[in-house]
Protein backbone atom coordinates (compact mmCIF):
# COMPACT_ATOMS: atom_id res chain seq x y z
CA UNK A 1 0.00 0.00 0.00
CA UNK A 2 0.88 3.65 -0.04
CA UNK A 3 3.07 5.02 2.73
CA UNK A 4 1.79 7.82 4.96
CA UNK A 5 3.93 10.69 6.16
CA UNK A 6 3.94 10.86 9.98
CA UNK A 7 1.79 13.62 11.44
CA UNK A 8 -1.72 14.54 12.60
CA UNK A 9 -4.60 14.07 10.12
CA UNK A 10 -8.17 15.39 10.74
CA UNK A 11 -10.85 12.90 9.70
CA UNK A 12 -14.61 13.24 9.35
CA UNK A 13 -16.60 10.15 10.35
CA UNK A 14 -20.24 9.91 9.24
CA UNK A 15 -22.62 7.30 10.64
CA UNK A 16 -26.21 6.74 9.61
CA UNK A 17 -29.07 4.35 10.25
CA UNK A 18 -32.81 4.29 11.01
CA UNK A 19 -33.21 7.64 9.35
CA UNK A 20 -30.64 9.28 11.60
CA UNK A 21 -27.11 10.44 10.85
CA UNK A 22 -24.26 11.68 12.94
CA UNK A 23 -20.99 13.36 12.01
CA UNK A 24 -17.89 13.42 14.18
CA UNK A 25 -14.48 14.99 13.76
CA UNK A 26 -11.45 13.00 14.96
CA UNK A 27 -7.72 13.55 14.79
CA UNK A 28 -5.62 10.62 13.56
CA UNK A 29 -2.01 10.65 14.75
CA UNK A 30 0.45 8.72 12.58
CA UNK A 31 3.64 8.04 14.53
CA UNK A 32 7.13 8.08 13.12
CA UNK A 33 8.68 4.65 12.66
CA UNK A 34 11.54 4.06 15.12
CA UNK A 35 15.05 4.12 13.74
CA UNK A 36 16.60 0.80 12.68
CA UNK A 37 20.09 0.15 14.05
CA UNK A 38 22.68 -2.40 12.92
CA UNK A 39 26.35 -2.85 13.75
CA UNK A 40 28.95 -4.14 11.30
CA UNK A 41 31.44 -5.91 13.58
CA UNK A 42 34.50 -4.84 11.60
CA UNK A 43 35.44 -2.73 8.58
CA UNK A 44 39.03 -2.78 7.37
CA UNK A 45 41.69 -0.92 5.45
CA UNK A 46 44.74 -3.00 6.33
CA UNK A 47 48.02 -3.42 4.46
CA UNK A 48 50.37 -6.36 5.01
CA UNK A 49 53.46 -7.59 3.16
CA UNK A 50 51.29 -9.74 0.90
CA UNK A 51 47.78 -8.28 0.89
CA UNK A 52 45.60 -5.19 1.14
CA UNK A 53 42.31 -5.86 2.93
CA UNK A 54 39.28 -3.61 2.41
CA UNK A 55 35.63 -3.98 3.36
CA UNK A 56 32.80 -3.63 0.86
CA UNK A 57 29.24 -2.91 1.97
CA UNK A 58 25.84 -3.49 0.39
CA UNK A 59 22.98 -1.51 1.96
CA UNK A 60 19.39 -2.38 1.00
CA UNK A 61 16.31 -0.23 1.60
CA UNK A 62 13.09 -2.03 0.68
CA UNK A 63 10.85 0.74 2.01
CA UNK A 64 9.22 3.42 -0.19
CA UNK A 65 10.95 6.15 1.85
CA UNK A 66 14.33 7.79 1.39
CA UNK A 67 16.34 7.09 4.53
CA UNK A 68 19.01 9.06 6.32
CA UNK A 69 21.86 6.71 7.24
CA UNK A 70 24.08 7.71 10.16
CA UNK A 71 27.38 5.82 10.30
CA UNK A 72 29.40 5.91 13.52
CA UNK A 73 32.94 4.56 13.15
CA UNK A 74 34.85 3.46 16.26
CA UNK A 75 38.51 2.62 15.47
CA UNK A 76 39.96 -0.47 17.12
CA UNK A 77 43.44 -1.02 15.64
CA UNK A 78 46.62 0.97 15.15
CA UNK A 79 46.60 4.46 16.63
CA UNK A 80 42.80 4.34 16.98
CA UNK A 81 42.30 7.75 15.39
CA UNK A 82 39.79 9.06 12.89
CA UNK A 83 36.60 7.92 14.62
CA UNK A 84 33.40 9.88 14.24
CA UNK A 85 29.96 10.08 12.66
CA UNK A 86 28.82 10.85 9.10
CA UNK A 87 25.42 10.86 7.40
CA UNK A 88 24.35 10.01 3.84
CA UNK A 89 21.04 9.23 2.07
CA UNK A 90 19.74 5.85 0.94
CA UNK A 91 17.18 6.03 -1.86
CA UNK A 92 13.80 4.27 -1.55
CA UNK A 93 13.47 0.71 -2.88
CA UNK A 94 17.16 0.59 -3.69
CA UNK A 95 20.49 -1.03 -2.93
CA UNK A 96 23.74 0.88 -2.57
CA UNK A 97 27.07 -0.82 -3.23
CA UNK A 98 30.04 0.67 -1.38
CA UNK A 99 33.32 -0.69 -2.71
CA UNK A 100 35.44 0.65 0.16
CA UNK A 101 33.66 1.36 3.45
CA UNK A 102 36.62 3.06 5.14
CA UNK A 103 37.30 5.02 1.95
CA UNK A 104 33.73 6.33 1.97
CA UNK A 105 34.10 7.47 5.57
CA UNK A 106 37.21 9.40 4.53
CA UNK A 107 35.35 10.98 1.60
CA UNK A 108 32.58 12.10 3.97
CA UNK A 109 35.06 13.83 6.25
CA UNK A 110 36.43 11.43 8.84
CA UNK A 111 40.21 11.92 9.34
CA UNK A 112 41.09 8.21 9.11
CA UNK A 113 44.83 7.88 8.36
CA UNK A 114 46.07 5.91 5.36
CA UNK A 115 47.06 2.38 6.35
CA UNK A 116 50.66 1.22 6.60
CA UNK A 117 52.19 -2.03 7.77
CA UNK A 118 52.45 -0.64 11.30
CA UNK A 119 49.22 1.42 11.37
CA UNK A 120 46.26 -0.72 10.24
CA UNK A 121 42.86 0.95 10.08
CA UNK A 122 39.97 -1.08 11.42
CA UNK A 123 36.95 -0.69 13.66
CA UNK A 124 33.24 -1.20 14.18
CA UNK A 125 30.57 0.61 12.15
CA UNK A 126 27.24 1.45 13.80
CA UNK A 127 24.57 2.19 11.17
CA UNK A 128 21.30 3.92 12.06
CA UNK A 129 18.53 4.17 9.43
CA UNK A 130 15.97 6.95 9.98
CA UNK A 131 13.04 7.97 7.83
CA UNK A 132 10.26 5.40 8.10
CA UNK A 133 11.63 1.93 7.32
CA UNK A 134 10.65 -1.08 9.36
CA UNK A 135 13.15 -3.55 10.74
CA UNK A 136 12.60 -6.12 7.98
CA UNK A 137 12.98 -3.53 5.21
CA UNK A 138 16.69 -3.00 5.94
CA UNK A 139 19.50 -5.27 4.78
CA UNK A 140 23.28 -5.03 5.28
CA UNK A 141 25.98 -7.28 3.87
CA UNK A 142 29.72 -6.79 4.37
CA UNK A 143 32.56 -8.40 2.43
CA UNK A 144 36.19 -8.01 3.50
CA UNK A 145 38.41 -8.85 0.54
CA UNK A 146 41.98 -8.76 -0.71
CA UNK A 147 43.21 -9.12 -4.31
CA UNK A 148 44.80 -12.47 -5.13
CA UNK A 149 47.60 -13.32 -7.55
CA UNK A 150 50.10 -16.00 -8.39
CA UNK A 151 50.19 -18.83 -7.47
CA UNK A 152 46.43 -18.44 -6.90
CA UNK A 153 44.05 -17.38 -9.64
CA UNK A 154 43.80 -13.59 -10.08
CA UNK A 155 40.74 -12.20 -8.35
CA UNK A 156 39.67 -11.62 -4.77
CA UNK A 157 39.53 -13.70 -1.62
CA UNK A 158 37.43 -12.68 1.32
CA UNK A 159 34.85 -13.22 4.01
CA UNK A 160 31.18 -12.18 4.00
CA UNK A 161 29.13 -11.27 7.07
CA UNK A 162 26.03 -9.25 7.89
CA UNK A 163 25.11 -6.27 10.00
CA UNK A 164 24.06 -7.45 13.45
CA UNK A 165 20.80 -6.53 15.15
CA UNK A 166 21.45 -5.38 18.72
CA UNK A 167 18.71 -7.73 19.93
CA UNK A 168 20.95 -10.64 18.90
CA UNK A 169 23.87 -9.58 21.08
CA UNK A 170 24.59 -11.67 24.14
CA UNK A 171 25.84 -11.07 27.67
CA UNK A 172 26.66 -14.72 28.30
CA UNK A 173 28.60 -16.84 25.80
CA UNK A 174 28.86 -17.62 22.08
CA UNK A 175 30.45 -20.49 20.16
CA UNK A 176 32.47 -20.00 16.97
CA UNK A 177 33.15 -23.27 15.17
CA UNK A 178 35.51 -24.23 12.36
CA UNK A 179 38.49 -22.05 13.30
CA UNK A 180 41.69 -23.10 11.56
CA UNK A 181 45.30 -22.19 10.92
CA UNK A 182 47.11 -24.00 8.11
CA UNK A 183 49.70 -23.19 5.48
CA UNK A 184 46.95 -21.88 3.17
CA UNK A 185 44.10 -20.84 5.50
CA UNK A 186 43.67 -19.04 8.78
CA UNK A 187 40.70 -17.75 10.77
CA UNK A 188 40.31 -14.20 12.06
CA UNK A 189 38.10 -13.42 15.05
CA UNK A 190 36.56 -10.01 15.75
CA UNK A 191 34.95 -9.27 19.12
CA UNK A 192 33.02 -6.07 19.82
CA UNK A 193 31.22 -4.60 22.81
CA UNK A 194 27.76 -3.23 22.07
CA UNK A 195 27.23 -1.90 25.57
CA UNK A 196 27.88 1.51 27.08
CA UNK A 197 30.58 0.37 29.51
CA UNK A 198 33.78 -1.70 29.41
CA UNK A 199 33.60 -5.49 29.61
CA UNK A 200 36.10 -8.30 30.08
CA UNK A 201 36.01 -10.95 27.34
CA UNK A 202 37.41 -14.42 27.91
CA UNK A 203 38.20 -16.46 24.79
CA UNK A 204 38.81 -20.20 25.15
CA UNK A 205 40.12 -22.31 22.26
CA UNK A 206 39.37 -26.02 22.03
CA UNK A 207 41.41 -28.26 19.73
CA UNK A 208 39.42 -29.94 16.98
CA UNK A 209 42.17 -32.37 16.07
Amino acid sequence: GRSVVPGAYPLTVVGSGSGLSHTAQILLNVATMPAVTRVVPIVLDVVTDTAHYRTRLALANRSPQELAVTAKYTPALGQKTGGGTVTFPLAPSSQRQIEDAVGLLRELGLPIPAPTGSTPQSGTLLLTFEGGASDDEIGIAALTVSPTGEPAQPGFAGLAYSGVDFSRLTNTSLWVSGLRSTSVDRSNLAVFNGGAGPVTVRITFFSGG
